[in-house]
């Protein structure tokens, strides 16, 4: 469970707040942001946040060392601090919310697209697969 937030953007977008501090991320992240902290919310462990692999979970170096991170996008990721078995002070570019909440309904298939198979670069590979099968077949 996340202890704390270590800014009022992240804190609003996890709550559902449309705040002026939440507005510094573009809305139409809020969603990815949304489920991102509840992925963190809900992790046993850091391990817990490898799947799926679009978290690119990766430990942080240098002034954010200590810390870890995982993708939103290209430009954004929520990082945060994990700590006696529980994440604490999640910072970001990023929103978060009410531990009770479940989050907005996300269609499975946009789950496996986003986080398994634009990752996995599956479609390319699958390409690759049915090119081979035509020119040996």
């Amino acid at each position: 469970m996340i202890q704390s937030f270590a800014d009022k953007t992240t804190a609003d977008i996890f709550q559902e707040r449309n705040t002026k501090d939440a507005r510094h991320i573009p809305k139409d992240l809020w969603r990815v942001v949304q489920w991102k902290l509840k992925m963190l919310d809900v992790a046993v462990r850091v391990d817990d946040l490898k799947s799926p692999p679009g978290n690119q979970l990766k430990p942080l170096t240098g002034q954010m060392r200590g810390r870890y991170g995982i993708r939103v996008n290209e430009q954004y990721r929520v990082t945060f601090r994990w700590e006696d078995a529980m994440p604490s002070k999640s910072r970001s570019k990023i929103i978060t919310r009410d531990p009770n909440w479940l989050g907005p309904a996300i269609h499975p298939g946009e789950l496996l697209l986003e986080e398994f198979l634009k990752p996995l670069d599956w479609a390319r590979s699958r390409r690759r697969a049915d090119s081979t099968s035509r020119s040996t077949g």
